[in-house]
């Protein structure tokens, strides 16, 4: 027979799911079909709800180069594409160094998106260019 910690008189009727000590009915809770104790509960509240990081300004204007790039700006592709590719390159090595701001996936997704630009602004003139050749 076992007490609980909290209560010494009461004997306990159950274990803590996460920290595995016996308490007492009235010290344990259940989360999400867990039986926890009120520190181990805190503890996963408090996981639970962490704050989201900021993104970090230079994730942020990698994508909005990139969006620039791709979409009103075709003809400027060739040279916008390639700062959107260096802001996003940097972007993600800021992010490397702190760990505490998001934006690794605006980042990726600026590198990745002005590389397709890029490369369809590259098909695109060897097409018009076959086909000038082909007049001739």
């Amino acid at each position: 027979m076992s007490f609980c910690p909290n209560h010494p008189q009461t004997e306990s009727v159950a274990e803590c799911d996460g920290c595995q000590r016996p308490f007492c009915a009235a010290c344990l809770v259940t989360l999400l079909g867990q039986r926890l104790c009120a520190e181990c509960k805190e503890q996963r509240l408090a996981t639970a709800i962490a704050p989201r990081p900021r993104n970090s300004a230079e994730s942020i204007a990698a994508l909005i180069v990139a969006l620039i790039a791709a979409v009103p700006c075709q003809y400027a592709a060739p040279l916008v594409a390639p700062i959107a590719i260096y802001l996003g390159v940097m972007a993600r090595r800021k992010l490397q160094e702190r760990s505490g701001l998001g934006g690794h996936n605006m980042a990726m997704a600026a590198i990745v998106m002005s590389s397709a630009t890029l490369i369809c602004w590259v098909v695109a003139l060897v097409v018009v260019l076959a086909g000038l050749a082909g007049r001739g």
